[in-house]
């Protein structure tokens, strides 16, 4: 997970301001509430969903060929097939 702290960090890097004499947290918050904000809604654009769910454990042994298939354990409920690089245009 990445911190604010680490991305005002980088962003202070950038700016030649490591000390934070200048742009201190206060500064930097809204540029990046605005970045995240313009983020989600290219993802949105593009059908990539976000989400800070986690799905159930899936165990899988080293002899597993076939996760879903007869012998394998079955596919976790509501499992979506995306393909990204389909739907990103370059």
């Amino acid at each position: 997970m990445v911190y604010a702290k680490e991305v005002f960090n980088r962003m202070r890097l950038h700016l030649n301001d490591l000390d934070a004499s200048y742009f201190t947290n206060e500064i930097l918050l809204e540029p990046l509430k605005t970045a995240v904000d313009d983020l989600r809604g290219e993802l949105y654009n593009y059908d990539i969903p976000v989400t800070n769910d986690e799905s159930a454990a899936l165990i899988v042994t080293t002899a597993i060929t076939d996760i879903g298939g007869p012998t394998g354990p079955p596919l976790p409920v509501g499992l979506r097939d995306y393909n990204f690089y389909l739907k990103l245009k370059f």
